[in-house]
């Protein structure tokens, strides 16, 4: 029997405890990306306040090039850790890749604020005061922040409904939106565990054609 298996069957013997992001490390490792994030959307449905989880999707999603999931989850963690270098590192990396150079040079100069040696910030914020786009690198797996020595404090005034990781579509593109004037009646509520399978498939098609 292989790790990944051993850690499936005690996920499954305590869906309750944080074993999941085992699972979820093993499976990234693996390279199964797909399988990595569904791990972890669902231990974060049981646990949505468990930062450490929320950091490693965003991670996940970030190797999988969904760039827009990553962002989302940095932003929430960042919410909580409004200081934490390493978090604002990885959120600054996303919103560039998504495009958003402002708001990316906004972040690396939070960052270089706190550590005016950190090189990954330096690097970029002066090859973005010259005009140029820096091409992207990952962040060191070394990159100091607590989220990788400790449990996670409690985001504060955040219900579960607010902060789970699986609104739909999650990992596939929004749906368009129609007209007012075509708007259609609020569908009725779909059952998570659906949803959560669509979810995953959209996923792994998103990933492939990447």
């Amino acid at each position: 029997m292989d790790d990944i298996e051993k850690l499936r069957q005690q996920v499954a013997q305590h869906p309750d405890s944080v074993v999941f992001m085992k699972l979820a490390g093993a499976y990234r490792s693996a390279g199964q990306l797909k399988d990595a994030a569904k791990v972890l959307a669902t231990g974060l449905k049981r646990n949505p306040k468990f930062l450490k989880a929320r950091n490693l999707l965003g991670d996940v999603c970030f190797e999988a090039g969904k760039f827009d999931l990553a962002h989302r989850e940095f932003s929430r963690i960042i919410k909580a850790m409004p200081d934490d270098i390493g978090i604002l590192l990885k959120l600054a990396d996303s919103s560039r890749e998504l495009g958003r150079d402002d708001e990316a040079l906004d972040l690396y100069r939070k960052v270089l604020d706190q550590d005016p040696y950190e090189e990954h910030a330096k690097k970029y914020v002066e090859s973005m005061a010259e005009g140029a786009h820096a091409p992207a690198d990952a962040l060191e797996e070394t990159l100091h922040s607590p989220l990788q020595d400790e449990m996670e404090p409690e985001m504060p005034g955040m219900d579960e409904e607010s902060t789970m990781v699986l609104e739909a579509p999650v990992f596939g593109a929004p749906p368009p939106v129609a007209p007012a004037a075509a708007q259609e009646p609020e569908p009725a509520a779909v059952d998570e565990d659906a949803a959560l399978v669509m979810e995953a498939t959209a996923f792994e098609m998103d990933t492939d054609e990447a």
